[in-house]
């Protein structure tokens, strides 16, 4: 029996019924109400979603801030493409740290790159804002031709920069992962400041919807739109 059901039995119940059925009939009124309301909003409960492009599936949001968007083209051996799936991004507590200290204190972010990469960091991905830099990184692929892609610091590594409607937005060029065996599983992707190794600091991280493994001759595209909202 559904609640809209149950409401209208109540409001019945109540009028047959007389000091008592007053306080039942109220009841059943602002169930009936309540449940109108949520249709009309169109209102679900749960993980808010967003959509992959290709396949129309909700992925879920992790309850934190989220800046930006991760795209990621998963392509077979012949180069078809297999899926495009697009993540929001979340900034590591670090990252929030060097934006506010660079833009209103001054000085200059380390390096000349930053480094994309992956991780398993569990099943599925559990990496928050201020987990350390070897936590973050837990179950990193390290053979089969897998290595931190580097994107410099300059309009090469970022090539776009511009509005987004009354906000600004800034995109990376698009790096790739080739399998030469197998690679996986893994469940996140990260942004460091590090070629490799569990040194320096991690700024950005986004978790799959699900583990993934890339099979020999396989190969992964990965870029990053970080918006300032």
């Amino acid at each position: 029996m559904s609640k809209m059901t149950r409401g209208v039995l109540a409001v019945l119940v109540g009028l047959a019924m007389t000091a008592g059925g007053l306080l039942l009939t109220r009841w059943g009124v602002a169930t009936i109400h309540e449940e109108l309301q949520l249709r009309g909003k169109g209102t679900t409960s749960g993980t808010d979603t967003l959509r992959r492009s290709s396949l129309d599936e909700p992925v879920r949001v992790a309850s934190v801030r989220e800046i930006g968007v991760w795209t990621f083209t998963w392509k077979d051996a012949l180069r078809r493409v297999k899926s495009v799936e697009r993540y929001h991004n979340t900034l590591s507590r670090v990252a929030d740290q060097r934006l506010l200290e660079l833009q209103f204190r001054g000085g200059a972010a380390p390096g000349a790159s930053y480094y994309i990469g992956l991780a398993d960091a569990s099943n599925p991905c559990s990496i928050t804002k201020t987990d350390a830099t070897a936590t973050a990184w837990t179950g990193e692929p390290s053979a089969n031709g897998y290595a931190r892609v580097a994107v410099s610091k300059d309009s090469t590594g970022w090539p776009t920069s511009a509005a987004a409607t009354n906000d600004w937005h800034i995109v990376s060029k698009v790096v790739t992962f080739t399998s030469t065996g197998t690679i996986g599983p893994v469940n996140c992707a990260l942004l460091s400041d590090q070629a490799s190794g569990t040194a320096g600091d991690w700024h950005a991280w986004v978790a799959l919807s699900q583990a993934r493994t890339m099979a020999n001759g396989e190969s992964l595209d990965v870029s990053m739109d970080i918006t300032l909202q």
